[in-house]
């Protein structure tokens, strides 16, 4: 026998019974270290405000976005925040001229776009999470929706706590 017979206390318990309490321990301090792994997406932590910058190289009818449109990653669900500003310049477009050089030139109706978005998130030093989804500067996103529109590939130029 594994425990003292006299006592009333280990008679509740049995091998099995504390293999499992260890392993269920073990999981929540799994559970504890993954999302607490980097301090920026602790789950203790409040949120930052945080102001996001996306740039479009080439878009028409970049018009149509406006002020407090909120703009999410349609692939994660996560929420960036709402539209504060929307800057405006000639599109960039690159191509090869008939010599075979690469140029840049930009298209009439065209127009690129950078879209200043402020929200909550969890900021840190080398990005910013959003719905416990990690996003960092030159990155990509894909899916990028804005208001009503359809998904949009945007890149993330600027990330900032405010």
């Amino acid at each position: 026998m594994l425990f003292n017979s006299k006592s009333k206390l280990f008679k509740r318990f049995n091998t099995a019974d504390i293999i499992i309490i260890i392993i269920a321990v073990a999981i929540v301090f799994g559970l504890v270290y993954r999302f607490d792994r980097e301090r920026s997406n602790s789950l203790l932590k409040s949120p930052d405000n945080i102001k996001i910058s996306f740039y479009i190289e080439s878009l028409k009818g970049a018009s149509l976005f406006q002020k407090g449109d909120t703009v999410r990653d349609k692939d994660t669900n996560a929420v960036f925040g709402e539209i504060h500003d929307v800057i405006l310049d000639k599109s960039i477009d690159y191509g090869v001229n008939s010599e075979g050089v690469c140029i840049v030139s930009s298209k009439p109706l065209y127009n690129s776009v950078t879209i200043v978005v402020e929200g909550k998130g969890n900021y840190s030093d080398t990005g910013a999470f959003f719905n416990n989804s990690a996003y960092y500067l030159n990155n990509n996103i894909t899916s990028l929706a804005v208001g009503h529109m359809p998904p949009l590939t945007a890149r993330i130029i600027k990330i900032e706590k405010l």
